[in-house]
C-alpha cells in the first residue's frame, strides 16, 4: 500500500502536486490507485 511504501530509497518522492488516479474495480482485484512521483 501507498502509506508503507517509501519512494526515497529509489531517489524519487512523493509529488503532492499531481492528482491520484484510480483503476476501474474489478472483482478479482479491486481497484488500484496510482500516486505520482518526481525526483529527488
Amino acid at each position: 500500500s501507498m502509506e508503507k511504501y517509501d519512494p526515497t530509497i529509489i531517489g524519487y518522492e512523493w509529488d503532492e502536486s499531481n492528482p491520484r488516479i484510480q483503476l476501474e474495480p474489478r472483482g478479482e482485484r479491486g481497484y488500484i490507485e496510482l500516486k505520482a512521483v518526481k525526483p529527488k
